[in-house]
């Protein structure tokens, strides 16, 4: 006989699991004078085979329909509670190791599906979000275009406007030497129109004279 506690050591489950698993599989556990659970060997390896179940992958439901299907047994050994059950094998282990891995290859292949059906919509989502990107692509380089034609037209522009200020440039530079030009004829002229009034009123001062005499 051993305690709840050295059960759980040597499961190396908690004992709040073993109480569990007593009360799910409905497994009969004596106790003691103080009301402390003891389990003996036929306990014992009903706990072991039930851990060996869990810790290959499979549910605690899934073991005892596994146990039920196999054709274990329920017997009413301990006649202190009839409501609590415990079974013991009739079915030669070989043949429970194959129908456990059989069971985790099922469930194996389930989840290999649902990893394709996933990747299979993964893909997809790569897809679209592939097409959306060749397709914001596209739309870039169609801006960038009309931005770049955009930028040649002002360039040009610039480049005619550049030109036509500097014709305008050479143009007033050669309405300044005209003026330049124009300003000294005026001046000439002035000099010469005042000579000429010089000479016009010597020639009306003469013009008296003569008429005077």
């Amino acid at each position: 006989m051993i305690t709840v506690f050295d059960l759980s050591e040597e499961l190396g489950v908690s004992s709040s699991t073993l109480r569990k698993w007593e009360s799910f599989f409905a497994i009969h556990v004596r106790r003691n004078l103080k009301g402390n659970r003891e389990y003996d060997e036929f306990t014992i390896d009903i706990f072991r085979k039930i851990k060996s179940l869990v810790t290959q992958g499979m549910t605690t439901k899934e073991v005892k329909n596994l146990l039920n299907q196999e054709g274990t047994s329920y017997t009413k050994q301990y006649n202190q509670n009839p409501k609590m059950e415990i079974f013991e094998e009739k079915e030669p282990p070989d043949q429970l190791i194959l129908k456990t891995f059989t069971a985790q290859l099922d469930k194996a292949q389930n989840e290999i599906k649902q990893l394709v059906y996933e990747n299979a919509d993964l893909k997809g989502k790569v897809m679209f979000f592939e097409l959306k990107a060749r397709e914001h692509e596209k739309n870039l380089n169609m801006v960038l275009e009309a931005k770049q034609e955009t930028i040649e037209i002002l360039r040009g522009e610039k480049t005619k406007k550049e030109t036509d200020l500097k014709e305008s440039q050479k143009e007033m530079m050669i309405l300044k030497e005209e003026n330049v030009k124009l300003e000294a004829e005026i001046g000439q002229l002035i000099k010469e129109n005042n000579k000429f009034k010089e000479k016009r009123g010597l020639f009306d001062f003469l013009l008296k004279k003569i008429s005077i005499k």
